[in-house]
C-alpha cells in the first residue's frame, strides 16, 4: 500500500502490512521520474494526502490521482465534487497536491509539486479566489529541484508553505516560504545534523508564532525529529523531547496549545505545548496492535484534540487508527474499515468544532490499485462519506 504520511520519509510502502521505508523526498522523486508506482502497486488511480474544513458546508480534500494528475475534492454539506485545478506539470509529467488549508469560502490554499518531463520538480501554490484554483508563483531555491509539503493561513495577508529543496550538493534542505498578501517569499530556516533535512507541516498561530515539523539527518540512515519556532524575525530550533524518527503533523490552537505528531524507532509520538514547554504525552496502543503509526493531528483546544494514522493487526492487516484528546489522556476511537481484509490507513484529520471533524486516507484494494477514504465525525461516531 503506497500512502502519502507527509513525513520526512515522503511515502512509505506497506507491502502485506509490514513497513519499508522510501526515501522520496525531492531526490527520491527525481530519481524515480513522473512514474514511480511500480514500487509496490501496478496503479495508483487516486490518492488523498489532506483535508482542511472551515465550515460545515464547505471542506477541501487534495491528492493525486492516476499516478501524476492532482486531485482536488469539495464538500458543499451534502456530497464530495471533484474540482478542476491547473497542471503544471503537462500530461506527461507530475503534478501532486500535499496540503490544503481553508480560510474561508472564497479563499484556500494547496501545496505540492509539479514536474514536467526531462525537468527538476518544483514547488507548487495553488490558491481558491472562490470560483477557481489558480497557480501562484513560489520561489524554487533547489539546483536539482524543490517541493511543498504543508501550509497553513490565518488571513488574506498572513501564510506560511513548508517542505523541503535539493541544494547543489544533492543535500534536501528545509524550505519555509511566507504569503504576505501580495508574493511568496522564502525565508530562511534552520538545517541540523549533517544539514539533511525537510519539513512536512506548518501551523500558524499569530503573525509572530508559528510553528513547523519535520526531520534532520544524523548520520548512519538515521534521522532526527525536528521541531521549529517562528517568533516573528527568525525560525529557531525548539526544545523539546527529540527521537530518533520523523515528526509528521503539527496543529496549534492557541498561544498555550499546540500538538505534534510523528514516530519514532521506538513507536508513535505526541508531543503537547502548554505555552511554556513541549512534554511528551503516552499514546495508546490499539488493543492486540503489532505497531502502530500516527500522521495527522487536528487542535481545537486545550481539551479537544483529534490524531490519525493506522495499526498493524496480529494478521498484520492496517487499519484506520482514530485517537481523541480529552484535555488528560489520548484514547482510541472506534473507526470504519471499509477495506475489510485490505489495508487501510488515515493520513490526515481536519477538525472544526466538537460535532464536526473530517479525516482522510486511503484503501488498499488487493494490493492492485488504492481507493480514496474519507471519515466524518458528527460528534457521535466516525461514518464513511
Amino acid at each position: 500500500m503506497l500512502i502519502n504520511a507527509r513525513t520526512g520519509v515522503k511515502y512509505r510502502v506497506c507491502s502485506l502490512g509490514v513497513t519499508a521505508s522510501l526515501t522520496l523526498t525531492v531526490s527520491g522523486i527525481l530519481a524515480a521520474g513522473p512514474s514511480r508506482a511500480a514500487d509496490s502497486v501496478t496503479t495508483i488511480p487516486i490518492l488523498l494526502n489532506a483535508v482542511s474544513s472551515q465550515s460545515a458546508s464547505d471542506a477541501w480534500a487534495v491528492g493525486l490521482q492516476d499516478a501524476h494528475t492532482a486531485l482536488v475534492l469539495r464538500w458543499n454539506g451534502a456530497g464530495w465534487t471533484k474540482v478542476a485545478s491547473p497542471n503544471p506539470g503537462g500530461a506527461s509529467g507530475t503534478t501532486s497536491l500535499f496540503d490544503v488549508r481553508a480560510v474561508s469560502s472564497a479563499s484556500a490554499w494547496a501545496v505540492g509539486l509539479y514536474q514536467r518531463v526531462g525537468a527538476v520538480a518544483h514547488t507548487l501554490v495553488l490558491r481558491w479566489n472562490g470560483s477557481t484554483w489558480k497557480q501562484v508563483p513560489s520561489p524554487n531555491p533547489g539546483a536539482q529541484g524543490g517541493m511543498l509539503i504543508g501550509v497553513s493561513a490565518t488571513s488574506a495577508s498572513n501564510a506560511w508553505a513548508v517542505g523541503d529543496y535539493i541544494d547543489r550538493t544533492g543535500a534536501p534542505k528545509t524550505l519555509t516560504l511566507r504569503w504576505d498578501g501580495i508574493r511568496w517569499t522564502r525565508v530562511s530556516s534552520p538545517n541540523p545534523g549533517l544539514g539533511f533535512a525537510g519539513l512536512n507541516a506548518v501551523s500558524i498561530v499569530s503573525r509572530s508564532d508559528a510553528w513547523a515539523v519535520g526531520f534532520f539527518d544524523i548520520g548512519g540512515l538515521t534521522q532526527r525529529t525536528l521541531l521549529l519556532h517562528w517568533n516573528g524575525t527568525a525560525w529557531k530550533r525548539a526544545i523539546y523531547p527529540g527521537c530518533d524518527g520523523v515528526l509528521s503533523d503539527v496543529s496549534a490552537s492557541a498561544a498555550s496549545d499546540a500538538w505534534a505528531v510523528g514516530n519514532c524507532s521506538t513507536g508513535p509520538v505526541a508531543l503537547h505545548w502548554n505555552g511554556t514547554s513541549w512534554t511528551r504525552i503516552t499514546v495508546p496502543a490499539p488493543v492486540g496492535a503489532r505497531n502502530s503509526l500516527l500522521f495527522g493531528v487536528s487542535s481545537l483546544s486545550p481539551s479537544q484534540a483529534w490524531a490519525v494514522g493506522y495499526y498493524n493487526t496480529p494478521a498484520i492487516i492496517q487499519q484506520t487508527l482514530v485517537l481523541h484528546w480529552d484535555g488528560s489522556r489520548w484514547t482510541q476511537v472506534s473507526s470504519p474499515n471499509p477495506g475489510g481484509q485490505n489495508n487501510s490507513a488515515l493520513v490526515d484529520v481536519s477538525a472544526r468544532s466538537s460535532s464536526d471533524a473530517w479525516a482522510v486516507g486511503n484503501i488498499d484494494s488487493a494490493h492492485v490499485s488504492e481507493l480514496t477514504l474519507v471519515l466524518h465525525w458528527d460528534g457521535t461516531s466516525w461514518s464513511q462519506a
